[in-house]
């Protein structure tokens, strides 16, 4: 139940920003308790509001962002009374605004939704710092660790999903930038 969110609590928020093709500037956040988790909140939407007033609304890319991320950052927000300083887009089929790489690699067919890990292996793709079997951490033992204080294993996890994502975007870019241009 922890991974619902009705119980569980944000403890990290990890970005990273790609533009141009460029090397992606990776940015992770951790709480230090659950009472930081409003200030976490609260500082990813700033800076998110921030962003869209200097550059205006990017493409975001997740993995199962629209039956996880989105919804449990919206739902932990509303129930912290934190306001979103934009809306996320949730749309199916529109990988010009939000590009959810889980789903559209599986074309939005449950039957054939993969992990992140068995995506990186299938594709015979390698991580800086991580063997073959591209092990994430398990999220029990991550949230014990950071209960106890040691936020460093929640931050390398983090830092490690952002450079799968990128691993996979670079692979995936060209078949998704022509249907955006194709795009409204």
């Amino acid at each position: 139940m922890a991974l619902t969110p009705e119980f569980g609590h944000i403890i990290g928020i990890g970005k990273a920003l790609v533009m141009n093709g460029s090397a992606p500037k990776l940015t992770v956040a951790i709480a230090r308790t659950i009472d930081d988790e409003k200030d976490l909140l609260q500082a990813f939407w700033q800076r998110l509001r921030a962003f869209t007033k200097e550059r205006g609304t990017p493409i975001f890319v997740t993995w199962n962002g629209l039956g996880f991320t989105f919804p449990f950052l919206i739902e932990r927000s509303t129930a912290l009374g934190v306001e979103p300083s934009c809306i996320l887009p949730r749309a199916r089929f529109q990988p010009w605004r939000h590009l959810d790489l889980f789903a559209e690699l599986a074309a939005y067919d449950p039957h054939r939704y993969v992990s992140l890990e068995s995506r990186l292996t299938l594709w015979g793709l390698k991580l800086n710092g991580s063997d073959n079997g591209h092990h994430f951490g398990d999220h029990d033992l991550l949230t014990e660790q950071w209960r106890k204080g040691d936020s460093k294993p929640v931050e390398e996890n983090l830092t490690l999903i952002l450079e799968a994502l990128h691993r996979i975007l670079s692979r995936v870019a060209p078949c998704f930038l022509e249907a955006r241009n194709n795009g409204p």
